[in-house]
C-alpha cells in the first residue's frame, strides 16, 4: 500500500484519489442501478464494483497514507526572493554588522500569514514536542520544526538560528513584511534580544 502511495504521489494523483475516495459510495449505488437495465454490461460493471469495494474497505488506511503525502500548501502563501529576506534581517544590528552570519540555503522562498502559520502549528506541531538531553535538545527540535513545514506545507521560510550569544537554538520565521523568532520547545513567541533570544552572535540557516 505504501508503494502504491509512493507511486501515485510522484504521478501527481494522490488528489485526485483523495476526491474519488468520496464519491466511492454514490459509484457503487449508481453501478447498482446500472445493472438491472444494462444487462449486456453486467461483466465488466461487477468488476468495477468489486475493486470499488475493495478501495472502500481500505479507503481509511490509504486516505491516511496519501493525506500524508499531499501538502497542505496555505491558501494565502506567497513568494519572496533572497533580496527581500535580507532586506527584512537588515533591521536587527547583529546581522547589518556581520555578527550572525546567514548562511542561505533557497533563492526563493514561499511564506505565509502568522495567522496561517498559527493554525499550522496548532495542528501539526502541538503533539510533536519532546526533550532528551543532547540526543534531543533545542537544535533538535529546531530542524525538525523547519523540516516539517517545508515537507508537509511547501514552507522554506523557517530558519534554524545557532544563537552562539545565548547558548540556545531556536526558530527564526521570515513573514513577507516582517521577520520573528518561535521558539518550538514552547511554541511561543519571544522578542530578539530577550533572555536566550539575544540574537548578538551565531548563524542563521535560512
Amino acid at each position: 500500500m505504501k508503494q502504491l502511495v509512493k507511486i501515485l504521489t510522484q504521478l501527481k494523483l494522490a488528489k485526485p484519489l483523495l476526491k474519488l475516495i468520496t464519491y466511492i459510495p454514490k459509484l457503487l449505488s449508481l453501478i447498482s442501478y446500472m445493472e438491472q437495465y444494462l444487462l449486456g454490461l453486467t461483466k465488466p460493471l461487477k468488476e468495477i464494483k468489486g475493486y470499488l469495494t475493495l478501495l472502500e474497505l481500505r479507503s481509511n488506511e490509504l486516505k491516511i497514507l496519501l493525506e500524508q503525502n499531499v501538502r497542505k500548501i496555505p491558501v494565502d502563501a506567497v513568494t519572496i526572493d533572497s533580496v527581500q529576506i535580507r532586506k527584512l534581517l537588515q533591521e536587527f544590528p547583529s546581522y547589518r554588522m556581520g555578527n550572525m552570519t546567514h548562511i542561505q540555503l533557497d533563492g526563493k522562498y514561499w511564506t505565509c500569514s502568522k495567522e496561517s502559520l498559527v493554525k499550522v502549528i496548532k495542528e501539526e506541531w502541538e503533539y510533536q514536542k519532546g526533550y532528551l538531553l543532547d540526543r534531543f535538545d533545542c537544535d533538535d527540535s529546531a530542524v525538525v520544526f523547519k523540516a516539517l513545514l517545508a515537507f508537509k506545507y511547501g514552507l522554506n521560510n523557517v530558519g534554524v538560528v545557532i544563537d552562539y550569544s545565548s547558548s540556545h537554538a531556536y526558530n527564526l520565521i521570515v513573514f513577507s513584511d516582517k521577520v520573528e523568532i518561535f521558539e518550538p520547545q514552547s511554541d511561543s513567541w519571544p522578542q530578539i534580544g530577550s533572555e536566550s533570544y539575544k540574537f548578538e552572535s551565531g548563524y542563521i540557516l535560512l
